[in-house]
């Protein structure tokens, strides 16, 4: 006979892993920090420039940085 044995959660799981709370705010400020280095290389460093490149590369690299670490699942929740 074989016991019943109630399934672990995600948070008992030892691969469980997540981003840290300071990582969207950390990805913000390096990607307006990117979009600046790159805009003031190409020679045209404006704010409207820099905050939607910013934009772009945060989205982009926070994106891609959760579904690695975290998994398909909670950077659909985000």
């Amino acid at each position: 006979m074989t016991a019943d044995v109630a399934p672990a959660g995600l948070l008992a799981d030892a691969t469980y892993r997540r981003l840290p709370s300071w990582a969207p705010w950390g990805f913000a400020g390096g990607a307006l920090v990117l979009a600046f280095v790159v805009l003031l290389v190409a020679g045209t460093p404006g704010v409207p420039g820099v905050v939607a490149l910013g934009a772009a590369l945060y989205v982009l690299s926070l994106s891609i940085t959760s579904r690695v670490v975290e998994g398909p699942r909670l950077p659909a929740d985000r």
